[in-house]
């Protein structure tokens, strides 16, 4: 198995993309990219920077589920309650 020279760990990427971000214009320059490119390579390593010192979340809140059913039962019920064909037959009527 070939070695990663990219780091598995948040603290070495943090670390992996700031060094880029230095030392990319000095070696892109050297490897035939324009100003353009490495303006844009250095911001997006400048933002994976600022995205990995970002907080992780603990714990992700659970997603509260419909208890009737499904969405596409509830659009149903919806159209089949009177708001519902109220709604239906004045959209219609614009039409």
């Amino acid at each position: 198995m070939s070695k990663s020279y990219f780091p598995a760990d948040r603290a070495g990427r943090i670390d992996w993309y700031s060094n880029f971000a230095k030392e990319f214009p000095k070696a892109g320059k050297d490897l035939g990219f324009s100003e353009t490119e490495i303006t844009n390579a250095v911001n997006d390593s400048n933002y994976a920077v600022h995205i990995y010192h970002a907080p992780v979340p603990t714990s992700m809140p659970t997603p509260v589920m419909p208890q009737c059913g499904s969405e596409r039962t509830i659009f149903r019920r919806l159209c089949r309650s009177s708001r519902g064909r109220e709604r239906a037959d004045s959209g219609a009527a614009r039409n």
